[in-house]
């Protein structure tokens, strides 16, 4: 599961809605609210990078047996939450 706070996942995002990819609409019903659409520029990416991603994964699972993948993806998952914590102490006390 991805776990992103809100400023960061708007931050990722931008770049994404900026060239096309996707288009972030706010919810009518509350405001703090988004919903995320791909656009079809999106889905035709999506289309095109989807079959490289699952050749990476097979890559990874056939190198390091499906044991090691996930052991990988732990520790993918734990070296992000530490960065994540890292970040967020360093602009503790930061004005914008």
């Amino acid at each position: 599961m991805l776990e992103m706070d809100p400023t960061t996942m708007a931050r990722k995002l931008q770049p994404l809605e900026v060239t096309g990819l996707l288009h972030v609409a706010r919810a009518p019903e509350d405001a703090r609210v988004r919903h995320v659409f791909l656009t079809r520029s999106g889905e035709r990416k999506l289309d095109e990078v989807l079959p490289l991603w699952e050749r990476a994964q097979n890559i990874v699972r056939s190198r390091l047996g499906e044991k090691g993948a996930k052991e990988l993806r732990r520790m993918m998952r734990e070296l992000i939450a530490s960065e994540s914590e890292t970040v967020a102490q360093s602009s503790v006390g930061k004005t914008r």
